[in-house]
C-alpha cells in the first residue's frame, strides 16, 4: 500500500479470533497521510495508538498470497536492494499490536517460472535479511504469488490454480 498524499485515508478493520474460535477483539487501522492510528477493542483492553508512517510501507497481513503487494513500491530503475518498512499485525495478551519492522527489499531480476498451475513471467524478490527472509515470484499487475520461498522454516508455497476473470 502506498499512501500517494496526505488526503488518502485507508481504513483496515480486522477481527481477531481466540483458539476456540470466539471473537477476542477487533482492531481498527486507519492510515491518513502519514499516520497509522490503531485502535485496539478487546474484552480486557482498549486503546488507540498513533504512529508515524514512512513514505513507502506496506502491511503484513499474514496470508502468503498477498506477499507479492510488499513490493508494490519498489522502484527497478534503483538500487537491487532498498529500504523497506513493513507494519506486522498481530494479538497478545488478548490485544491487536502493530510492530513496525524494517525490511529490505531485493531485486533478483525476470524470471520464467514453471509451477502446478503452469508456466509464467515473473519477478523475483527476496524481503529481509537471510535467515529471516523469504524469496517471492510475483506474476502481472496484480502481484500474484506464483511461488513463495521461506528457508528458515523450510517452507515453499506453489501456485496451484490461477482463475482469471475479467474486469
Amino acid at each position: 500500500m502506498k499512501v500517494c498524499a496526505a488526503s488518502s485515508v485507508t481504513r483496515l478493520k480486522v477481527g481477531c479470533l481466540n483458539d476456540c474460535g470466539r471473537l477476542s477483539g477487533t482492531g481498527l487501522y486507519v492510515v491518513d497521510g502519514k499516520t497509522l492510528t490503531v485502535t485496539v477493542n478487546a474484552p480486557n483492553d482498549y486503546f488507540v495508538e498513533s504512529l508515524p508512517l514512512p513514505g513507502d510501507f506496506s502491511l503484513l497481513l499474514h496470508p502468503i498470497s498477498i506477499d507479492g503487494w510488499h513490493f508494490g513500491y519498489y522502484d527497478k530503475r534503483g538500487q537491487d536492494t532498498q529500504p523497506g518498512a513493513i507494519f506486522t499485525l498481530g494479538a497478545a495478551r488478548r490485544s491487536v499490536l502493530v510492530k513496525k519492522l524494517a525490511m529490505p527489499l531485493t531485486f533478483y531480476g525476470a524470471e520464467t517460472i514453471t509451477v502446478p498451475a503452469g508456466t509464467f513471467e515473473t519477478d523475483h524478490y527476496r524481503f529481509g535479511t537471510p535467515p529471516i527472509s523469504a524469496e517471492v515470484w510475483i506474476h502481472g499487475p496484480d502481484r500474484v504469488v506464483i511461488k513463495h520461498e521461506y528457508a528458515r522454516n523450510d517452507t515453499r508455497f506453489l501456485l496451484t490454480e490461477l482463475v482469471e476473470t475479467s474486469r
